[in-house]
C-alpha cells in the first residue's frame, strides 16, 4: 500500500474529511490531497503527523529482501526479454539444432 493510499485509508476509517484532518494536522487541505493522490510524497515525520490525526498508528518496519533468482538466471530472463521474437525463435533453432547433434553423437 503506497502512502497516498494508507493516509486516504487511514482517513476514511477516522471519519474525517480532507479538509478537517488538514485542520487537526497542521496542514492544508490542498497537501492532504496531493498526498492521497500520490502528486506529493509526504516525509515520514508528515505521514505520522497525518495518521496521527486520524488516531492510528504508524508503524514502519524493514525486513530482509529475499529472492530466489539467481543474477545468472535474471540476466538471461533480461537478455530475452531484450530480443525480438524472431531473434528468440532463431536462438531455439539454434539450440535445437545443437541438441539433436549432441544427441547423434552419444
Amino acid at each position: 500500500m503506497d502512502a497516498g493510499a494508507l493516509l486516504s485509508e487511514a482517513r476514511r476509517r477516522a471519519g474525517l474529511s480532507q479538509r478537517r484532518l488538514a485542520v487537526l494536522a497542521g496542514t492544508s487541505q490542498a497537501a492532504v490531497h496531493r498526498y492521497e493522490h500520490n502528486l506529493a510524497s509526504p516525509s515520514v515525520a508528515t505521514l505520522t503527523r497525518l495518521v496521527t490525526a486520524c488516531g492510528v498508528r504508524l508503524h514502519v518496519q524493514l525486513s530482509q529482501a529475499t529472492t530466489n533468482i539467481d543474477l545468472s538466471e535474471l540476466a538471461a530472463i533480461e537478455y530475452m526479454l531484450a530480443r525480438t521474437p524472431e531473434q528468440r525463435l532463431s536462438d531455439l533453432r539454434v539450440s535445437d539444432a545443437f541438441s539433436k547433434s549432441a544427441h547423434r553423437v552419444c
